[in-house]
């Protein structure tokens, strides 16, 4: 429940900023593959596919939708790409091993 800086987070863990950021995208983008595999189930996977399809205001920066993010970060054009390769998991693993995540 405390608000903790990030610079906190990264004295406590006694690693670099960037070291941190890389372990954050990598687990976001292991996470990704499990919920496009269906591992997660289908709800969730659907979610991930269409998000952004309701209309709500909120106050600051745009979201971030995970389409997107994948695209940007590994280079795709389309998601469909990155969906097919997520749907092997050995593709998938091989895939992040050789990704380049930094932004």
């Amino acid at each position: 429940m405390d608000k903790v800086t990030n610079e906190e987070v990264k004295r406590k863990m006694n690693v670099e900023r960037d070291v941190l950021l890389e372990r954050i995208r990598r687990r976001r983008f292991q996470y990704l593959g499990h919920v496009l595999r269906g591992s997660a189930g289908e709800e969730l996977k659907n979610l991930v596919m269409v998000e952004g399809t309701h209309k709500v205001k909120t106050r600051g920066r745009k979201r971030a939708k995970w389409t997107q993010t994948a695209k940007e970060i590994t280079g795709e054009r389309k998601f469909a790409n990155i969906k097919e390769i997520a749907e092997d998991r050995d593709k998938w693993k091989e895939f992040l091993k050789n990704a380049n995540l930094q932004w």
